[in-house]
């Protein structure tokens, strides 16, 4: 059961999260000043990073300050460069680009010391979030590029989807959906292997792109996903982003009376009013709301209420749609005097809309045209540092000449010590060789010894021989008891293996009889699937009318197309699993053949990714590629048509299989709706679809594409 707190209750528990939250900043202060372990240090700035840098970055900045002034840290290149970093972050949030970009760029040349190649990507990512600030979009990929390539170098996934995700935002900015996409789809899947709670700030960016390509239903069901997940993360911020947009999305499709409950609920609830940006997008919704159900009575004053409210970043477009509503509401009431007024406004928004748009061109050239001086005067430095250090080696090397002449003269000394010590080892020697001969000595009577004491061994050997021999016999007979037994052990393996071999003769020939079966079956299904199709065509001979003649025409290329498939099976080894490239470029070439292309006419490319499926899905999915290709075929080309273009995709993801159809042609009927198509291809499209539990999507832009999402078993 939810509990809705009252609004006394939640000051009192934003109160304790803000001393909470002071107890914590005092105990990270006190630690950075008492330990001068460059570990600790660099850990604690980044915690308080996450606490002062973007609501309080000249508090931040202080602290900085002084940790970068300390006498016992002034030489470590670590704790410096990851000052400079912070330094840069601040400066980014208090919108001093220029100084962020140099402290970015101070902190990238510590870091060829330190040679810590993760944080250089993390620099990387923030210096060209630095750019993004100030919509220098190029110079943002640039160094995203960066950042990606160097994270991924290090090993570290997870900050490569932060990069990702900044990625897939910037392509969105461009208007550059697809790409977009495909940078939010890798970010979300490190994410999700990952169990990361972030993964749902990107699953937010990805229904936003629905939103724009006016894909509602799939928003919601991002939306949806993302609100059930940020309730079990107990994330209320999301749960209340989540919902809101759910309810956008509703006024997006003109479903005001659906939206309306869910607005006045959020309206009422005292978190919501707390988070500035979501009470803005609560207000706006409710006024479109009340709009929309033709309340203006009510939609009129909430409206009012927004035009005061502080929109980021879509300022002027967010007051020209709230004053486009008033308008039309003040008009529908017949209040044309205050109608005029607010389309006088709006007509002021729309004039500082495209002096903003403007402005922010300009600002763009200027920033790239600065950026390009300042890495002029960056590379003009970097040679000045390289003619330094060039001189330096050269004294470096006249340096190290002296020393080896001076180590030379001292290997010189040490020979001749080493000669003196030869002179003193020679008269030792010859002292040795004294002390030897005496030992010669006492080795010769030692040996007189040990000849006495051999002939008493050999006398102990003459009684060992009589001992052994009776070993020997001992063991001759064991080793004959051991013989007879392995022998008939030997015996009976045989006999079991004989009667094994022959288990497995009759095994093996009762399975090559049954695949060879198999094999008759596909060919005797391909011939009569043939005959069929033969027999449509001569009846077709007979028949005169054009709707007639193309129905048969039609039914002939699907029993075609069903032929295709049991051929395949039965002159391949594989006789349950065909090879789908093999079998599209076949089925491609049979209808091309079928409709009398001529060559050069329509082009056809495939991009089939080797794979092999069984029947229950070849089937209906070759019956779908026959209905899309022959649609393609007769309907997309006009006469005049100077190149045709087909493409088929068929690719393997985390999802399952994607199958896409694509032409250049004229494009779907205005007002054509797959749901409600009456036609027989159509109808087959969605039947043999929804056994395959795919998600069907046809855009209709610069000709047809149909896709088709077949989701894993």
């Amino acid at each position: 059961m939810k509990v809705a707190y009252p609004f006394t209750t939640l000051i009192l528990l934003l109160m304790f999260q803000t001393v909470a939250a002071q107890q914590d900043l005092n105990a990270l202060k006190q630690q950075l000043n008492s330990t001068s372990n460059e570990t600790i240090i660099v850990q604690t700035v980044d915690r308080l990073n996450n606490i002062l840098a973007r609501n309080k970055p000249r508090d931040f900045l202080d602290i900085l300050k002084t940790l970068r002034e300390r006498s016992d840290l002034k030489t470590n290149k670590l704790v410096q460069e990851e000052v400079l970093h912070q330094y840069g972050i601040c400066y980014t949030n208090l919108r001093k680009y220029d100084s962020a970009v140099w402290y970015f760029r101070r902190a990238l040349d510590l870091n060829q010391a330190t040679n810590n190649i993760l944080q250089r990507g993390i620099i990387h990512h923030d210096l060209g979030y630095a750019y993004y600030e100030q919509n220098v979009y190029d110079s943002t990929m640039l160094y995203y590029y960066k950042a990606l390539e160097e994270k991924k170098q290090a090993g570290n996934s997870l900050s490569a989807a932060v990069t990702l995700n900044g990625l897939g935002l910037v392509q969105r900015m461009r208007n550059n959906i697809a790409s977009s996409r495909e940078y939010y789809t890798e970010a979300l899947s490190i994410y999700e292997k990952a169990s990361d709670r972030r993964m749902l700030s990107v699953m937010m960016n990805i229904a936003t792109l629905y939103n724009l390509q006016k894909r509602y239903d799939s928003a919601t069901a991002v939306f949806n996903r993302v609100y059930q997940l940020a309730e079990g993360y107990k994330d209320p911020n999301l749960m209340f982003s989540a919902k809101v947009n759910i309810a956008l999305g509703l006024n997006y499709q003109y479903k005001y009376t659906e939206a309306l409950p869910v607005f006045q609920e959020l309206s009422k609830d005292p978190r919501v009013k707390q988070i500035e940006d979501l009470n803005n997008a609560v207000l706006y919704g409710l006024g479109q709301a009340y709009y929309g159900t033709k309340d203006y009575a009510k939609a009129i004053p909430i409206l009012q209420q927004c035009l005061t409210l502080r929109f980021k970043n879509t300022k002027f477009q967010t007051l020209a749609a709230i004053t486009n509503l008033l308008y039309m509401a003040e008009k529908e009431q017949g209040h044309y005097e205050q109608a005029l007024l607010y389309y006088e406004q709006l007509k002021g928004y729309s004039d500082s809309l495209m002096n903003n748009s403007r402005t922010a061109m300009l600002e763009e050239l200027d920033a790239k045209y600065k950026a390009t001086q300042k890495e002029q005067q960056i590379a003009l430095l970097n040679k000045e540092n390289q003619l330094k250090e060039i001189d330096l080696q050269r004294q470096r090397n006249e340096v190290l000449l002296l020393a080896a002449k001076a180590q030379q003269r001292e290997q010189e000394l040490i020979l001749l010590n080493k000669d003196n010590e030869l002179k003193d080892l020679s008269i030792k020697e010859q002292q040795k060789t004294l002390l030897l001969s005496q030992a010669q000595n006492k080795q010769s009577t030692q040996e007189l010894l040990l000849l006495k004491q051999q002939a008493k061994l050999k006398d102990l050997e003459i009684r060992d021989n009589k001992k052994q021999k009776l070993l020997y016999t001992l063991g001759i007979a064991l080793t004959t008891l051991l013989a007879g037994g392995a022998f008939y052990l030997y015996s009976n393996k045989q006999k079991t293996t004989e009667q094994l071999a022959e288990k497995n003769a009759i095994i093996s020939k009762a399975l090559n009889e049954k695949e060879t079966l198999l094999k008759e079956i596909h060919h005797r299904v391909k011939n009569n699937l043939q005959v069929i199709s033969s027999l449509l065509k001569l009846q077709s001979k007979s028949i005169s009318d054009n709707v007639a003649l193309e129905a048969l025409k039609e039914g002939s290329n699907r029993v075609r197309s069903m032929a295709l498939i049991h051929q395949n099976l039965y002159t391949d080894e594989n006789l349950v699993s065909v090879d789908v490239k093999d079998y599209i470029e076949k089925l491609s070439e049979s209808l091309f053949h079928s409709y009398n292309i001529e060559p050069g006419k329509i082009q056809l490319t495939t991009q089939v990714d080797p794979i092999k499926l069984d029947v229950d899905t070849i089937i209906p999915l070759g019956l779908i590629l026959n209905e899309l290709i022959t649609n393609a075929l007769k309907y997309a080309f006009t006469e005049g048509t100077e190149q045709g273009k087909i493409g088929v995709t068929l690719k393997e993801n985390t999802r399952g299989l994607l199958l896409e159809v694509q032409d250049n042609g004229k494009g779907l009927p205005a007002g054509f709706q797959p749901e409600t198509a009456s036609s027989m291809g159509f109808q087959l499209i969605r039947s043999f679809a929804a056994k395959l539990k795919a998600e069907l999507n046809i855009v209709n832009e610069q000709g047809t594409t149909v896709q088709m999402l077949i989701a894993k078993a």
